[in-house]
């Protein structure tokens, strides 16, 4: 069985690629906003701000470690993918950039190329995988689903 990526999916794994980020290691937060210049700052929420060429991401100092890196990845979405200042955005437009932000985040997070350092066969892989890409288990639950429900049989070549 293998998995096929979605065209978002894909998109997200190339830029990766293109940047040079190969392995999860490279995931960490420091390192993305190196690779993309953008300044990290800690708050009380969450946000990503970005106006011509300068970027940065706010993150939630109240929250763990694997929380806030599922959150800069959902900023970093938004940053990368989206355009406008969401207070004057139409409130179902706002809607439509989180609900892709945060499906996005899930491809950054755990990228397609890098799916390969995954063990799905183990039983552990929920753990391992949390703590391979530093995530919260809940989030490498949705990812690791989405992967299981794109697995395809191998097609045989004749």
């Amino acid at each position: 069985m293998m998995h096929i990526p979605t065209p978002e999916e894909s998109r997200v794994s190339k830029l990766l690629e293109e940047y040079g980020i190969f392995h999860p290691w490279q995931l960490q937060i420091e390192y993305v906003c190196n690779v993309f210049d953008i300044d990290l700052e800690m708050g009380l929420s969450s946000t990503g701000f970005c106006y011509m060429d300068y970027k940065m991401i706010t993150l939630n100092k109240r929250k763990n470690e694997k929380q806030r890196q599922f959150e800069f990845f959902h900023e970093l979405a938004h940053l990368l993918f989206h355009s406008g200042n969401q207070d004057k955005l139409p409130e179902n437009i706002v809607h439509v950039q989180e609900w892709q932000a945060s499906r996005l985040a899930l491809y950054l997070s755990i990228p397609y190329h890098m799916l390969h350092y995954i063990k799905m066969s183990n039983p552990d892989v929920i753990q391992e995988t949390s703590n391979l890409f530093n995530l919260p288990e809940d989030v490498v639950c949705k990812r690791l689903t989405q992967i299981k429900n794109n697995l395809v049989s191998k097609p045989i070549v004749v």
